[in-house]
């Protein structure tokens, strides 16, 4: 049997007294001479179903806590406590689902629900359901350094299941030749319009640019038209401009719209032709300079225009 001992006894003369226990009230009993104290009711802690006080086990109806997984995996044991009891909330015995992590016990208190801590004590006035509260694992998004262009995500972590935007934006003169996404375990993962879902443990984000043809030769272009400066009667302005003019009708529609001073081209055709007018030379006349025997071959125009290409490519990889 349980009791317990009080330092003053004014009814006992017994100063050593070891106390039997009794139902409805804490009873002292005096083993001694036998006289019995009342000393006050019962307080039955929560799941000990006994007298917190003096040990008296409970005989009452009991309530049940239960635990709902809540998406989780696994079982865990309900508990039966006395009412009015104080609980502890215990740890979580439940295998998370993938991507999550235990984040808390959900508790009905007062009319209301709230995330409450392993540990913390509840009331417990009925049969009781906590559930477990599974919170997101935030997984980073890992972007490998590369050359001739650059990447970035509009997020460094993500939830598995989150969408996650690429952003692509390659050197002059370069393009994107292949975007790759891969999971924790190198298994690719698929990308649409720049975007991908985050798998499982995180996300690796490679990118590879190459030479952009079109650019290039656009480029090229450009700069056989910035060559031709102020234009006058001479056969230097002629041969660039025509220089210029053929390298321009050489290119694919896709990579004229790259062009963006076609404009200055006609415009210097234009003011060589009126310069050629002022001078009282026929429509089909030849070379401004002529009178002085000079003229460039197409073969030197060739020539210049490869010169420009190499320098180009040289200053680009500079």
């Amino acid at each position: 049997m349980k009791g317990h001992r009080t330092a003053v006894i004014s009814e006992c003369a017994h100063a050593d007294n070891t106390f039997l226990v009794s139902a409805d009230i804490h009873m002292q009993t005096c083993r001694y001479c036998a006289t019995g104290f009342p000393v006050g009711d019962h307080t039955f802690a929560g799941e000990d179903h006994v007298c917190s006080v003096c040990g008296y086990p409970y005989g009452g109806a009991l309530y049940t806590v239960s635990f709902d997984a809540n998406g989780g995996s696994g079982e865990m044991n309900s508990v039966t406590v006395t009412p009015g009891g104080s609980f502890a909330l215990p740890a979580c015995d439940f295998t998370a689902p993938a991507g999550k992590t235990f984040g808390g016990w959900s508790v009905e208190i007062d009319g209301g629900t709230v995330v409450a801590k392993v540990g913390d004590p509840i009331t417990v006035d009925g049969d009781t359901i906590v559930s477990a509260v599974w919170e997101d694992i935030l997984y980073p998004v890992n972007v490998e350094d590369t050359q001739y262009g650059a990447v970035t995500a509009d997020k460094e972590t993500a939830a598995m299941g989150e969408p996650v935007t690429l952003t692509v934006t390659p050197t002059q003169g370069f393009r994107l030749a292949s975007l790759t996404v891969t999971d924790e375990n190198g298994e690719a993962v698929e990308v649409v319009d720049g975007s991908f879902i985050m798998p499982l443990g995180g996300a690796t984000v490679s990118a590879v640019f190459e030479i952009d043809p079109d650019i290039v030769n656009a480029n090229v272009v450009k700069d056989l038209i910035d060559a031709i400066g102020t234009v006058e009667y001479t056969d230097e302005s002629k041969n660039k401009i025509d220089a210029a003019r053929t390298a321009y009708d050489a290119l694919t529609d896709a990579q004229k719209a790259l062009v963006t001073k076609a404009d200055d081209l006609t415009a210097a055709e234009t003011s060589l032709a009126a310069l050629k007018d002022a001078a009282g030379q026929p429509d089909d006349g030849g070379d401004p300079g002529a009178s002085n025997g000079r003229k460039t071959s197409l073969w030197q125009k060739i020539v210049d225009l490869f010169k420009k290409i190499i320098n180009f490519f040289r200053n680009l990889f500079k």
